[in-house]
């Protein structure tokens, strides 16, 4: 029984350890949230893997190790869309999204965070779009606490190439929240969110979303 309880504790306090980490974002470009566990848990040298060959530029990716499970696609051998990842003894579940920044550069977007199914917000980066009345609503979720100092925010998006407007968007806690009028004509909107806060060492940490939206 006291070995039993030994496991379970330690299981809690990995689990605990690891939301903390989330949570608490301390490094830079946020490399912020918890960047070794992303790095561990991304790294698909750490997984035994199966591959499917989809076209002559993309591979399905399916990979199982002692704790977790992931799955995505590869786009020339770059992860490319969602992946996701699961520790199942501990309940938790991260999706992730990568786009391509560059023709040869992929950026890791977005994440969301679910433990035992349940959504956590305050640990999760990702944006919502919402069209209604001839504008574009947008929520920036950050994993910046709402204690946290911030020294920069905005939004430069464009509905055109080469064509960009810049706006610094309301915060409420760790979201940020902006609409924008759609112009005639618009097909799409395109763009990136920045998000500035001191850190302990002086300099400024970098939490980045693109977007992009079609405009139906």
């Amino acid at each position: 029984m006291l070995y039993k309880k030994r496991i379970v504790l330690h299981k809690y306090l990995r689990t605990t350890l690891f939301l903390l980490l989330l949570i608490n974002c301390k490094k830079k470009e946020d490399k912020s949230t918890n960047a070794d566990y992303f790095k561990m848990v991304l790294n698909l040298k750490n997984y035994k893997i199966k591959t499917t060959k989809i076209n002559d530029s993309i591979t399905d990716i399916r990979g199982k190790s002692k704790r977790f499970e992931i799955s995505g696609k590869l786009l020339n051998g770059k992860k490319i869309s969602w992946w996701e990842v699961k520790e199942k003894k501990a309940g938790i579940r991260i999706k992730f999204q990568y786009v391509m920044i560059t023709d040869n550069k992929n950026f890791l977007n977005q994440y969301i965070v679910y433990r035992n199914n349940h959504f956590l917000k305050l640990g999760s980066k990702f944006y919502i779009s919402e069209i209604s009345n001839g504008k574009i609503s947008y929520i920036f979720n950050m994993p910046t606490k709402e204690s946290a100092k911030i020294s920069t925010s905005s939004f430069n998006y464009g509905f055109k190439r080469n064509n960009e407007s810049l706006v610094h968007p309301r915060r409420e806690k760790n979201a940020y929240f902006q609409d924008i009028t759609i112009p005639p004509n618009a097909k799409r909107i395109k763009g990136y969110f920045i998000e500035g806060k001191e850190m302990t060492s002086k300099s400024v940490g970098l939490n980045t979303i693109y977007t992009l939206d079609s405009i139906k």
